[in-house]
């Protein structure tokens, strides 16, 4: 439960720029893409909204692209999920991301 809150107030705090700026040097945006592998829904849920606001940011954003493998720990989210409206977070990532899956193969494409 303790995770779960941590990722929520993660999230909460993301919105601001200087606080995604020092998440990433602290490596917090790691620690949140291992958390999208974990079991608890809601503890990838909250996890995924600190990823939509860490995402808005341009320079963020390409660290995460280069950086920790998050997009495609997210398509992996949202193809084993079968709660759509819950994580239609990882959607809005994914377009802040500019990447999508194809859908005859699963993989990630960058839109052009």
């Amino acid at each position: 439960e303790a995770l779960v809150e941590c990722a929520r107030a993660l999230g909460n705090i993301s919105r601001h720029e200087d606080v995604r700026q020092w998440m990433v040097e602290l490596r917090i945006d790691e620690v949140l893409s291992i958390l999208l592998s974990h079991h608890d829904r809601d503890l990838v849920f909250y996890s995924c909204g600190a990823f939509v606001n860490l995402a808005a940011d341009p320079e963020v954003s390409q660290h995460l692209r280069e950086g920790c493998g998050v997009l495609e720990k997210l398509a992996a989210v949202l193809l084993e999920s079968d709660e759509a409206a819950k994580f239609f977070g990882q959607c809005k990532s994914f377009a802040d991301y500019n990447y999508s899956t194809d859908p005859k193969t699963g993989s990630l494409v960058q839109l052009t």
